[in-house]
């Protein structure tokens, strides 16, 4: 099924409300966070929605993510640092599968997901969480990502299983558990990416989404100057109640939100 096209719809796409309120115009955004569009930030008046505008192409993701997003950064920051993060990448991702397993203790028994079962990471980059996750237990866990390169590196250094491409590229009802970290954000249709996260668990299954608050106390202390505010990079922007709210749209229940991590929001949805 063909996705439509926010450009030609200007309507929030959580609540199909039709107004909004400037929060942060193009000109009072740091100059090292603008991009190379003018690309404003509005609140949707109705739900709360926090968006750029106006709404970026269906092909966003594509052109931006497959290219050399993560070389870039490594360069960006130097080799000897890029050490640095890995340690770092790997030690969050041991801390999320620490959480997931807390959550499972939390479900009464007829809710529980199978612990032992299949695992996919959305957006899993170079495969961190993936190998977190084989640790942990997981008899089949991989992951997705649509840049070949970070796929092809995972999966020379952690042995794991990895495939360039998107979520709508599985059969529905193939997972058991779904995560999803620092992704939802980047997309220009949350909405699609959800509903098809939603669709491809199996009963019981538990959906694990984390993003960045834009209600956090950082946001509310520094406005305009939130390291987060990047609208070339991060289109939407989601407090507890909107990333709830567009989780139930899909027949997902939030359940549990962990701890949490500085800027962030972590909500753990079942499917029931």
């Amino acid at each position: 099924m063909a996705m439509k096209d926010r450009t030609k719809n200007s309507g929030c796409l959580l609540c199909g409300g039709k107004r909004s309120k400037m929060i942060h115009k193009f000109s009072s955004l740091p100059k090292s966070r603008r991009g190379k569009q003018t690309l404003d930030i509005k609140r949707c008046s109705k739900c709360g929605l926090v968006a750029t505008h106006p709404p970026q192409p269906n092909d966003h993701w594509n052109d931006k993510y497959e290219g050399d997003y993560w070389r870039e950064y490594q360069t960006s920051i130097g080799e000897r640092r890029i050490d640095e993060r890995f340690e770092e990448f790997e030690m969050i991702s041991e801390e999320r599968i620490g959480y997931l397993q807390s959550f499972y203790q939390l479900l009464p028994p007829p809710l529980r997901f199978n612990p032992n079962g299949k695992f996919l990471d959305v957006g899993c980059s170079m495969g961190f969480l993936v190998k977190a996750a084989e640790d942990a237990g997981f008899k089949d866990a991989r992951g997705i990502d649509p840049n070949q390169q970070d796929v092809d590196e995972g999966i020379e250094r952690y042995s794991v299983n990895l495939e360039q491409g998107y979520i709508g590229d599985y059969e529905e009802a193939s997972f058991d558990v779904i995560m999803c970290f620092n992704t939802i954000e980047h997309v220009s249709r949350p909405d699609h990416l959800m509903e098809q996260m939603a669709n491809r668990l199996r009963p019981n299954g538990a959906l694990v989404v984390g993003t960045h608050d834009i209600e956090c106390e950082n946001y509310l202390g520094e406005g305009v100057n939130w390291k987060h505010i990047k609208p070339a990079e991060h289109l939407y922007y989601f407090s507890k109640d909107t990333l709830d709210l567009l989780g139930r749209k899909y027949g997902l229940r939030p359940f549990w939100h962990a701890k949490p991590i500085e800027n962030s929001i972590v909500t753990y949805f079942i499917r029931g």
